[in-house]
């Protein structure tokens, strides 16, 4: 069976035709792959990591330790301004 043309936005970019018959020669020759044991151990440890992060996230509170010397009252000029962007201006 012959392939239909591919519809393009723009016809220059076929650059006469060339890049219609190689993308037609691409999905005539595609294939499935094969679902391995290797694939569902790589989605099991994905879905695993996805569902302990967003658990981590919602159910996860963890104290924040104080810094030693530091009024809290007292702004940091550092973290609490400005100035804190100035560093990242540099990178």
């Amino acid at each position: 069976a012959k392939a239909t043309p591919l519809r393009v936005a723009s016809p220059s970019l076929l650059l006469d035709g060339a890049l219609e018959q190689q993308v037609g020669t691409l999905l005539a020759e595609a294939a499935a792959e094969p679902i391995t044991p290797l694939l569902m151990g790589q989605l099991g440890v994905a879905s695993g990591l996805f569902v302990g992060g967003n658990a981590l996230a919602a159910f996860g509170d963890v104290e924040e330790p104080g810094e030693v010397g530091i009024d809290e009252n007292e702004p940091d000029i550092y973290r609490d301004s400005l100035l804190r962007y100035l560093g990242y201006a540099n990178e």
